[in-house]
Order: C-alpha cells, then structure tokens, then sequence
C-alpha cells in the first residue's frame, strides 16, 4: 500500500505519482488521498497518449499542495524555485497564483533544454484563474529578443521567435504554444487550438519562468501576471496540445469533487 498523509491510500499508484507523493512528504506536505488519487488518474491519462509522456521535459502539478515548498515539487524533471513566493500563493483545488508584480517562478530550464530544439518545443498551462491585466505573461523567456518564447495573456504570443503574434484567449482553460516546424506554431487559448504563421530563430537562452517571462539570455523575470495555474508542462514538440485537454478536464472535474 502507498501511504499518504498518514493514511493507507489505494495500491498502485503510478511510479512517478508515487515519487511525488513521496517527495511531498519529505516536504512536509503530504498528499491528500482523494487528490492523489486524482492526480494518479491524470498522469496515467497523459501517458496513455502516444509520444505526450515521452515528450514531456517537466511536469508541475501542484494539486493538494498547502505550501508552496510543497508546490514546487515536479512529477517529471525539474522542481521550480521561487522567487517572494510564500505558502498563502497556493490553494489546494487551483494552484499557485502571481502577483503581477514580483512573483515568479523558475522552472531551472533554459535555451534548447534536453527533448527541445529550435523547431521542437511545447509549453502547456492550465489557467484557473485569468490574470487582472491583459499584458501579463504567462509564462517564457528570452523577453522580447530574437528566438524568445512567451505567452502575454490576450495579447500576444512568440514560440522560438522575436516577433509577436496578436492573440485573443479570455478566460480560464489550457494556453500554451507547441512547435515542430520552422514556418509556424500551434496555440492554445482559453482550451481552443489554433495555429500562427511565424519563422523560428536560433533559440533564446534566456531562463524560462511562470507568472513572468524570463530576459534575453538572462534568468531576470518582467511582466509578471497574478494569473493562478493547476498545471505546467515543457517539452518537445507534439502532435497537438489539445492532448491535453480532456485529461486535464477530467482534472479540473474530479478535483472540485473532493
């Protein structure tokens, strides 16, 4: 039996659930039974999907979380780091919530991060709460230099170039960018897909962060957002991202149910 927060849970928990469980409470912060059991089922669906599990450099889902040490615990790659992050930013149900202002987070990736290049990369959030303002940044790097990635809220988008592309995605759902070509990019916006014509450039090496964006060649964030998120992902281009839509659906559904 796996055990979680002091209490026998269901047996069989995936292997990298079970990590994660276990390094939450090394963390002081067990998992909650019910949302581990969650968290198992989105993790087994996400690897049910054929080269999405494989792709994936760095999963977070801070689900069950009471502090934000806890928060920062991966399922796949690296932990975040935060910076003025404190445990009142994370709520059990929804995530981990920005500022605007001076919060953010590093995911300790930079440039072409082993699975990437520059025509191989997908991002993928699930917004649970929208940011206040329109030009937050979800998330990226490389600022607004040549090569970056970012993902400014109903604003803008760039996935391996310096140039923006205009975007409108109001409201919460999966937003994220996902590029295997050199001449265009899929996004997803408010949990809608769609695709953006733009050439890729050499990769910035800026650090990738949440709730902000990192700068050209450099880990110092600008435009944060004070968005709150359940889930963020990194790798490899896929096929698409709205693989990972109805798991993280089924997510979002079985977590408000506890």
């Amino acid at each position: 039996l796996a055990f979680v927060g002091g209490l026998a849970a269901t047996a069989g928990y995936d292997t990298d659930v079970q990590a994660w469980i276990d390094a939450r409470a090394a963390a002081s912060d067990a998992v909650p039974t019910a949302y581990a059991n969650a968290v198992n089922t989105y993790v087994l669906a996400l690897k049910g999907v054929s080269g999405l599990w494989s792709a994936i450099t760095q999963l977070v889902v801070p689900a069950g979380a009471t502090t934000i040490a806890g928060a920062y615990i991966s399922i796949k790659g690296n932990n975040f780091t935060g910076t003025n992050m404190v445990n009142g930013d994370v709520a059990l149900k929804t995530g981990i919530k920005g500022n605007s202002t001076s919060k953010s987070l590093s995911t300790g990736y930079s440039g072409d991060f082993t699975g990437t290049s520059q025509n191989s990369l997908h991002i993928y959030t699930y917004v649970s709460e929208v940011p206040t303002g329109a030009s937050d940044n979800l998330f990226g790097n490389g600022g607004t230099s040549t090569g970056a990635t970012s993902l400014v809220y109903d604003t803008g988008i760039r996935c391996r170039s310096g140039t923006s592309v205009s975007v409108t995605g109001v409201g919460a759902g999966g937003y994220g960018v996902n590029r295997t070509t050199s001449t265009g990019f899929e996004h997803i916006l408010a949990g809608t897909t769609g695709t953006a014509t733009s050439t890729s450039q050499a990769t910035n090496s800026g650090t990738f962060l949440v709730l902000a964006r990192g700068g050209n060649a450099n880990a110092t964030p600008a435009n944060w957002s004070d968005h709150r998120f359940l889930v963020y992902a990194m790798g490899g281009g896929i096929t698409t991202l709205a693989d990972y839509t109805t798991p993280t659906a089924n997510l979002v559904t079985a977590l408000n149910a506890i």
